[in-house]
């Protein structure tokens, strides 16, 4: 126990020191870190690379690209520092200059799901959320608008394929960029988006529902594709979407839209609090179309933590023991999607993209997203289930690049018993864990 102790001890240290080191940007941080002493990832990474697809960034700059772009990152974990450079380089690979300007991509190949130039709407948040740290925003600046106004001045057609979080994503870049009056410039778009979202998506109830495929989480245990079921991920997402609205309609002086989206966001709130909180779970779940909730944990559960939505007190807090259970979401590589005692856990089989179980970076960012937010509370004093959850979620990767064998990128894959299955253009990136 001592020394487990001590080695928490360390990285905990490590961690703030990279919090530190993350502050200072790039071009200054020549005092601090250089950026020769972490180039042989990249070295690395180029030589096992089987480059057939190019973006606006290729293999042969890229060295030199992030150098100029990334902030440097140290840590004594050296498994989580391969996988902060990992991330950084496979995320330049999907920068994509279109006749319109940047647009960030989910695949390099092609896929007939996704819209011009094989954009999908689905990970816009992850997308904005790992690229804020870039010294070069011209990239993102022409993303959002790119989604906003980028179908004859108008959003794009299939922004609302997959629902998502980007009004909150866009308030969170600018929460790092500073960019006031470009993101206030958008405070219109961005309310004209979130109705018709209530448009498209609304109860009369006042809650929001949405198809699993549509949230980009197919052949879950709860969810359907015919089915209009009441699920967390929407119901969440659209919250952080209203306060964000109300934070950007703040910094731009319309107080009377301050109140307005406060208030459809307290109202949305408790609605989830009253209808999708299993009492008995002691979890937040899916209502049904029926009106029933699902009898599953599912790791979507976990979202309204990462919106700062559900409570950071009891009975709401006794969710995250599953994340610790071998029986819940615990495995030896990240989070399985759904709780492992179910009857239906890993049942479908019928495609690559199921989400019954396997491990999807996807939902483990926004699972560890939450968990950091919980974190912040001061009146929680045990920090440490962050940290190994963080060396779990790093050794998913590290299991990724090393049975890929020299395949990086794109990769989907699926092992008996547990699964794992991975689209690395929406995967997580440690910068966007370590706000905390």
């Amino acid at each position: 126990m001592a020394e487990f102790m001590l080695y928490v001890r360390t990285v905990l240290f490590g961690l703030t020191f990279a919090l530190v080191m993350l502050s200072v940007p790039q071009r200054l941080s020549g005092r601090v870190l250089q950026f020769d002493r972490f180039a042989h990832y990249i070295e690395r990474f180029n030589a096992e690379d089987v480059e057939t697809i190019t973006n606006y960034i290729p293999n042969s700059v890229a060295k030199h690209w992030l150098s100029e772009n990334i902030p440097l990152f140290e840590c004594p974990d050296r498994e989580v520092e391969e996988i902060y450079y990992y991330r950084f380089w496979v995320y330049r690979k999907h920068i994509k200059l279109t006749p319109v300007g940047f647009v960030i991509t989910e695949f390099l190949k092609p896929v007939k799901h996704a819209g011009q130039y094989n954009t999908i709407s689905c990970a816009v948040g992850h997308h904005l959320a790992e690229g804020r740290w870039l010294w070069n925003q011209q990239y993102l600046r022409d993303y959002i608008l790119f989604w906003l106004r980028g179908y004859n001045g108008g959003p794009q057609p299939h922004f609302h394929q997959y629902s998502s979080w980007f009004a909150w994503a866009v308030y969170q870049w600018y929460m790092v960029t500073d960019e006031k009056s470009f993101v206030t410039n958008l405070v219109d778009d961005l309310v004209a988006d979130y109705n018709r979202w209530c448009e498209e998506r609304e109860l009369p109830e006042g809650l929001f529902w949405q198809y699993d495929v549509r949230d980009g989480m197919e052949e879950s245990i709860s969810g359907s594709r015919t089915n209009k079921n009441i699920r967390p991920t929407i119901n969440a997402y659209m919250y952080g979407n209203a306060m964000a609205i109300a934070a950007l309609a703040r910094l731009a002086g319309r107080q009377s839209l301050v109140v307005e989206f406060e208030n459809k966001a307290n109202a949305l709130r408790q609605r989830m609090l009253l209808k999708l909180w299993d009492s008995q779970a002691e979890f937040f779940k899916v209502r049904l179309e029926n009106g029933e909730l699902s009898d599953v944990r599912e790791l979507i559960g976990y979202v309204p933590w990462m919106f700062g939505l559900a409570p950071v007190d009891e009975p709401y807090m006794r969710a995250w023991k599953e994340l610790t259970n071998f029986h819940g979401f615990k495995s030896a590589f990240g989070f399985t999607t759904a709780e492992q005692r179910h009857i239906r856990f890993r049942t479908h089989g019928v495609g690559r993209c199921e989400w019954d179980g396997p491990i999807w970076p996807f939902a483990t960012s926004q699972t560890l997203s939450a968990l950091a937010n919980v974190l912040r509370d001061k009146r929680l004093k045990p920090k440490f289930q962050f940290v190994i959850t963080l060396m779990r979620s790093s050794s998913t990767y590290k299991c990724i690049v090393t049975m890929a064998n020299h395949s990086l990128v794109n990769i989907s894959m699926k092992s008996r018993g547990l699964g794992l299955t991975v689209a690395t253009g929406a995967g997580i990136t440690i910068i966007q864990l370590l706000r905390t």
